[in-house]
């Protein structure tokens, strides 16, 4: 069995992102990505990276379920406690908490580093109304534990695919959006973070 012990505040991050009933089913979930040691999540539409330390023993990536870490988050914050701890049994797949029993979703978690742009333009540009309301609703339970939100720094640039993508990005953590409109009347990114603050 390896324990893996992960901050709620990032978990909680993640749900905002995952989705739950997604045909791709192996999109409905947080991976586990053991070879970047990233905590990744994606619709998608908009995608969340975090690097963090897993840990050495976890060779290979495995995808959690949003059921599972949703009802490990639930417990954690009824408790007050900053992190949840899940067992993994790398025989069977299987994964468990004191209260939760569950199994890795089986599948290829898409490789969320192709989306990030290689080139990224000035960061004053305006975007669509949609990427602000995900942002705010992911960043949210980070904002109330690190208090900051001067240091992200966004910006926007094409994908490979030659998609338009909103980026925010702080220390580890990164947040994107992919397909986005330009919106003249729209929010920009200086915007986004002056709402967050308050």
């Amino acid at each position: 069995m390896i324990k893996i012990k992960i901050a709620t505040v990032y978990l909680t991050a993640l749900l905002a992102v995952a989705p739950t009933k997604d045909l791709r089913f192996y999109l409905n979930g947080v991976h586990l990505n053991a070879k970047d040691k990233k905590l990744e999540a994606t619709d998608g539409y908009v995608a969340l990276t975090i690097n963090y330390p897993l840990p050495d023993e976890l060779a290979e990536n495995i995808i959690l379920p949003v059921t599972f870490v949703a009802d490990c988050v639930k417990v954690a914050k009824a408790a007050k406690q900053h992190f949840v701890t899940i067992e993994y049994n790398p025989k069977d797949g299987s994964l468990k908490t004191a209260l939760h029993n569950s199994e890795v979703l089986r599948n290829q978690f898409p490789k969320l580093e192709r989306i990030f742009p290689n080139q990224y333009d000035q960061p004053s540009c305006f975007i669509d109304t949609k990427f602000i309301n995900i942002f705010h609703n992911v960043m949210k339970p980070l904002v109330a534990v690190f208090k900051t939100t001067s240091a992200w720094k966004p910006a926007y640039g094409l994908s490979n695919g030659g998609n338009i993508c909103a980026v925010m990005q702080w220390k580890d953590i990164s947040f994107i959006a992919m397909g986005i409109k330009i919106e003249d009347d729209a929010f920009s990114t200086a915007d986004v973070l002056e709402h967050l603050g308050k």
